[in-house]
């Protein structure tokens, strides 16, 4: 932190002005000046950054959306908060890059502050853009190594994309991977089986899609043959899976 800079003596300024003035323990009409504050606030934030002091830059970013609500100016304080959100996730980024030791308080704040920020869009009915921010908030989650959050994260992103098919797909497929890296097969069959089942629902003369059913579909024999499913308790798309990649299949195939 610059020592040359009286910090404090900032803040002090700032929250004067949004202070109500008072004579006689009576409250005076002047309003507080909430545009002012915020600018200010975004101004000390900027020189936080500049001297690598991100958690006061993130907290400056809280305090600016606060005054933005106070003016009603949704899109500024949503910005604010976006902004604060990837600070404190920057900040994990940094600290796991380093191996240094974490409680995670930053990680706390950025949930928390993602969660003002989705509160805002619900509000302004923006469904894909909240989409979109918490599959973005999900990758961290996952770079985190937080694979419990990303996941509820992702799922919660599903359903903001329900008629945007590419969106889904690039969702899916991070669930599939990360299930299956936690060795979680039968969520990541079931998850794979969902996306199957979106697929089919497409039109059959599109080839990437049709690439990317045959792709999946041996993604689910493999989860099969791993979780080895009781054959009373096979599911009848489970054994159709099965049978296509039997040798007997295989010989029907004719291949020369």
């Amino acid at each position: 932190m610059d020592p040359t800079i009286d910090h404090i003596e900032r803040l002090r300024t700032i929250y004067g002005k949004l202070k109500k003035v008072r004579f006689g323990g009576v409250v005076t009409s002047r309003k507080p000046k909430y545009a002012e504050a915020a600018l200010d606030f975004q101004s000390l934030s900027r020189q936080f950054r500049q001297e690598n002091c991100l958690e006061y830059a993130g907290l400056c970013l809280i305090q600016s959306s606060r005054c933005f609500s106070e003016l009603k100016s949704s899109t500024s304080e949503l910005q604010m908060l976006l902004e604060a959100t990837s600070i404190f996730i920057e900040i994990e980024l940094q600290l796991k890059d380093t191996n240094t030791l974490s409680y995670h308080e930053n990680l706390s704040l950025a949930l928390s502050v993602y969660q003002l920020a989705q509160k805002n869009l619900r509000e302004q009915n923006e469904r894909y853009l909240a989409g979109l921010i918490t599959f973005q908030v999900g990758l961290h989650l996952e770079a985190l190594e937080k694979f419990q959050e990303s996941e509820r994260l992702f799922s919660m992103a599903l359903d903001s994309f329900q008629d945007l098919l590419s969106i889904q797909i690039c969702i899916y497929q991070r669930l599939i991977n990360i299930r299956i890296d936690n060795e979680n097969y039968n969520l990541a069959l079931q998850t794979t089986t969902n996306l199957i089942e979106r697929l089919m629902k497409t039109s059959t003369n599109d080839i990437s899609y049709r690439r990317l059913l045959a792709t999946y579909d041996v993604v689910r024999l493999f989860l099969l043959l791993i979780l080895q499913p009781h054959p009373q308790r096979l599911r009848s798309d489970y054994a159709k899976t099965l049978d296509a990649y039997t040798w007997e299949s295989y010989e029907k195939l004719d291949i020369p």
